[in-house]
């Protein structure tokens, strides 16, 4: 009697795994592919869709601020399409960029 019950309890569980398994199986599939989403937006090349260039002195390093550069500085900006060789005629640094600024002279 006692190995009757025992097996249609256990029966009853393996019933119950599967579909929780499955369950289970769904729930992490959906994070994945919402991690992908988010995982992709982060991608360069959409910021370069939207207008933006990526800025890099001639070894390759990122520019990001105006006080790296200065007035006849040699530059590459990567846009979505290609890349452009620049050259700094003037660092303008604040905010609004007309704060204070150094021309080439």
């Amino acid at each position: 009697m006692k190995l009757e019950r025992e097996e249609h309890r256990l029966s009853v569980l393996a019933n119950a795994l599967h579909p929780a398994l499955r369950r289970t199986l769904q729930q992490r599939q959906q994070d994945v592919a919402q991690a992908g989403a988010r995982l992709s937006l982060l991608d360069p090349a959409l910021v370069l869709q939207r207008g933006y260039a990526w800025l890099a002195d001639v070894h390759g390093r990122a520019v990001t601020q105006a006080a790296q550069v200065s007035p006849g500085q040699q530059l590459r900006a990567t846009l979505v399409d290609g890349s452009l060789d620049v050259r700094v005629e003037q660092v303008s640094s604040g905010a609004s960029g007309v704060a204070q600024s150094t021309q080439r002279s």
